[in-house]
């Protein structure tokens, strides 16, 4: 069987100069019609009405804009985007875990100027900073070896002090 095949109907045939879309063309304030003869939105209570936009004539060309009269052979160049290459950024280290090392275990006042610097550091790689970020971390890090080599000579010295006190005093005995 064969059926009759028809062609789609004209969207001209229904309303003309308008899409068809199958709805009923919409109602509103007759009162107050919009750019199109009707209201889209309905008129609320205890508002005013407010006007619509001016309607466009139909065949002519749109205003020219402001800072555009007379331009009408203009030529637009437009550039495609380009492949970039970025050279990707190092992380630098805070050295924020030495300085807290240090500060614990060897000498803390040195240790807790380190933590500042190493802070510091951290801030400044927050916003980008890299040349501060790094200067302010080879700060916390030198910082950092100078409390630990003092925290380590005061060890030293305290063991040898101690040594020297226990071998002098007369009560020690020597166990052989």
């Amino acid at each position: 069987m064969a059926e009759k095949e028809t062609a789609p109907p004209s969207y001209d045939e229904v309303n003309p100069g308008q899409s068809n879309t199958g709805y009923a063309p919409p109602t509103g304030n007759p009162a107050q019609p919009g750019p199109y003869g009707y209201n889209p939105y309905p008129q609320q209570g205890g508002y005013l009405p407010q006007g619509g936009y001016p309607m466009q004539p139909v065949g002519q060309p749109y205003p020219p804009q402001y800072g555009m009269q007379g331009q009408n052979n203009a030529t637009v160049v437009t550039h495609q985007p380009m492949m970039t290459t970025q050279q990707m950024v190092h992380q630098v280290p805070d050295q924020m875990s030495l300085a807290i090392f240090a500060t614990l275990c060897c000498f803390w006042p040195v240790g807790i100027v380190a933590i500042m610097r190493a802070s510091e550091s951290r801030a400044a790689l927050n916003r980008n900073d890299l040349l501060a970020a790094r200067t302010l971390s080879e700060d916390a890090r030198r910082l950092s070896l100078i409390s630990m080599v003092i925290g380590i000579v005061v060890l030293v010295v305290i063991v040898v002090v101690v040594v020297v006190v226990v071998t002098q005093s007369p009560n020690y005995y020597y166990g052989y």
